[in-house]
């Protein structure tokens, strides 16, 4: 399966062919306009900086919000979270790691092959104010397995394996191949 992974800072798709994708993963504080209008799944969360109105992973059937709701794109199940670790008194989409642990329990016993979140989870947060990683992700994670875990939000492109995950933070846009879904 060869997809893309979008977060946080605009980028160009005039380097990718639609025919050579299979999915565009988008992980928050974009617009609609910033992604392509191919016809090509698109599965997403928002970020923090998303605008509650309008809800455009809502309103396209080529968009599918993950947000605790698992989609399942060509045989492959994804789950998102949104929004960040509450890092100020209020604001649209910021929760607890309390909220966190309480709204993912539910998939614990599910199975999911890609975690998306907007937030990153502890092993890559920045230890400041804004971007700290989530103990409740970090949790879930190494509780459920999935095999693939993208996040956005600390503006910072890294990887690491977390348990048995591999784990992308991701920034602008970036291609994977995911062997895994490859059907024969």
């Amino acid at each position: 399966m060869d997809i893309l992974a979008y977060s946080d800072v605009p980028a160009s798709f005039h380097d990718y062919k639609r025919e050579d994708l299979d999915l565009i993963l988008y992980l928050g504080d974009l617009t609609i306009s910033d992604l392509p209008s191919w016809s090509i799944p698109i599965v997403g969360v928002y970020g923090n900086h998303d605008p509650l109105n309008p809800k455009f992973l809502d309103e396209d059937p080529e968009l599918h919000n993950a947000h605790l709701e698992i989609v399942n794109i060509k045989g492959v199940n994804i789950l998102g979270y949104e929004g960040a670790l509450k890092y100020k008194p209020s604001g649209p989409r910021l929760w607890t790691e309390q909220d966190a642990r309480r709204d993912l329990e539910p998939f614990l016993d599910k199975h999911i092959d890609i975690f998306i979140t907007h937030s990153p989870p502890l092993s890559f947060g920045l230890n400041d104010e804004i971007h700290n990683g989530s103990h409740a992700l970090e949790e879930f994670i190494l509780k459920n397995q999935p095999k693939y875990h993208f996040c956005g939000h600390t503006h910072k492109s890294q990887s690491l394996t977390i348990g048995k995950t591999k784990a992308f933070n991701i920034l602008g846009l970036e291609r994977y191949k995911l062997h895994d879904f490859d059907q024969s």
